[in-house]
């Protein structure tokens, strides 16, 4: 099973499911963590504790349940260092304390304490500053291979934004979006494709390299640009129709971007997370591509990017939240990977602490190891769009 898979369902909990995630979640039973949905080699399983290997599945929910089912299921997850046990859907409605303390029975009786709570976010202060001057300075430098390297957005993904704005509709007039880490305006360009032309699609962007780059473009030069980072953006409270971030939440505190969001949207206004992902597992080309990153550039780990957007949305109470993925390859020959090589905080990493010329030669012997005979590799990705509206 997908994590896809697993994302399409957790958009869809049963009352009950829902109901335990929330004594469940932020570690929230005696410090244990547990993830809703989660996959497992064929299954996805309602509840898991990695930690204690615990599987709590909720009869009656997500999984039409049957005898020679459960068996197999079981089997396979025992098998596997898990011990499952299984509630029902009706014990959690009518009587949730008690499957509570069936799941703690489950537990290690040893003392689990919370973890200890980080300090809250201070956007607005000397610490929202020192990020901006952080993340303004990530892609200084990269703007020109950015703009000329990066993957478009898919069209079917960023129609299936729009007709969730359309459902959602909440005032008359021209739609006022945000594209909040719009970079060198790649998103920007795919979002107005999509637009009415009278709306208002307004960019926001901390790095001054990639601002300069959206402005040379005269697609996105004419579009309202401001330098700001999603956790504090410079506009009046209810003032906006949809805020979309297209790949860059990661570098952002999205829990103070979420509630920066949940001032700047009018009710029920649209809050999108849009991603380009490379899909490296089952390609040898990507995956060797990944061993080259996790070993040359300090800190990277090719799951950075692995965040439950749809649970994060749910959990700030969004409503009508959906997860759209689209699959598609691009082509790409030595120099064109190579741009998009540089156009990465990854490579500016690798290439300080080594030589810039050893990093670009390992990229070139990767491509020639794996390319067709036209001298070109293929990269599969993932677009993924995950939308809620902000009550």
């Amino acid at each position: 099973m997908s994590v896809t898979s697993a994302r399409r369902l957790r958009v869809a909990l049963t009352d009950a499911e829902r109901k335990l995630w929330r004594r469940l979640r932020n570690s929230g039973l005696d410090g244990f963590k547990f993830r809703r949905q989660a996959p497992l080699g064929p299954y996805v399983l309602d509840f898991f504790c990695e930690e204690t290997r615990l599987v709590v599945e909720v009869d009656g929910g997500q999984h039409a349940r049957n005898v020679e089912g459960d068996a197999e299921r079981t089997a396979w997850l025992e098998a596997r260092g898990c011990k499952v046990l299984r509630v029902r859907n009706s014990d959690v409605l009518r009587n949730i304390e008690g499957v509570l303390a069936t799941v703690r029975a489950a537990l290690p009786t040893a003392p689990h304490p919370a973890p200890a709570s980080p300090a809250p976010p201070t956007p607005h202060g000397k610490g929202y500053l020192a990020r901006f001057d952080e993340t303004r300075a990530v892609f200084d430098g990269l703007a020109d291979n950015y703009d000329r390297h990066r993957p478009d957005y898919p069209a079917p993904v960023v129609a299936a934004w729009r007709a969730h704005l359309d459902r959602g509709r909440r005032r008359p007039g021209p739609r006022v979006v945000v594209d909040l880490g719009c970079g060198t305006g790649i998103s920007t360009r795919a979002l107005a494709r999509a637009l009415d032309a009278d709306d208002i699609l307004i960019g926001a962007e901390p790095s001054t390299d990639m601002r300069a780059e959206f402005r040379a473009n005269p697609d996105t030069a004419v579009r309202p640009l401001v330098a700001a980072l999603g956790e504090r953006l410079p506009l009046a409270g209810a003032s906006l129709d949809a805020i979309v971030v297209a790949q860059a939440a990661h570098w952002m505190d999205r829990s103070a971007l979420l509630a920066e969001a949940n001032h700047a949207l009018v009710p029920g206004g649209t809050f999108a997370f849009l991603n380009n992902n490379r899909l490296w597992p089952g390609s040898a080309f990507l995956g060797a591509y990944e061993d080259v990153l996790e070993r040359l550039s300090p800190g990277y780990r090719r799951d950075y990017r692995a965040f439950d957007y749809a649970a994060e949305l749910d959990e700030v109470g969004a409503i009508e939240v959906i997860v759209r993925t689209h699959m598609w390859d691009r082509a790409f020959d030595a120099d064109d990977f190579l741009g998009l090589v540089r156009s990465t905080s990854m490579y500016k990493n690798a290439a300080k602490a080594h030589e810039r010329s050893t990093v670009e030669a390992e990229v070139r012997s990767l491509v020639a190891a794996h390319a067709d005979g036209a001298g070109r590799v293929v990269v599969a990705y993932e677009t993924e769009l995950v939308a809620g509206r902000l009550a």
